[in-house]
């Protein structure tokens, strides 16, 4: 994850990346898939999420893993 960037943004640059487009080309877009504002808030800098805590969702042909406190995030093929 890029310095100050959300978890939400780095989910959208990372399946771009992937598909080759721009991330506001993405179809569907993310908030369609997960509430950006909530993943964004479960991986929050103060200090309060778990090194433990891990989320796993799919996106079109995608399955995203999005884990820890200073969250790393993985896109890889379902």
């Amino acid at each position: 994850m890029r310095n100050g960037e959300s978890p939400s943004v780095t989910v959208v640059r990372a399946i771009a990346i992937r598909e080759g487009v721009d991330p506001v080309e993405l179809d569907p877009p993310l908030h369609e898939v997960v509430d950006p504002s909530a993943l964004n808030c479960l991986f929050q800098e103060n200090g309060r999420s778990s090194d433990h805590l891990a989320l796993e969702f799919t996106y079109d042909t995608y399955r995203v893993r999005v884990t820890g406190t200073d969250p790393e995030v993985e896109v890889t093929e379902r």
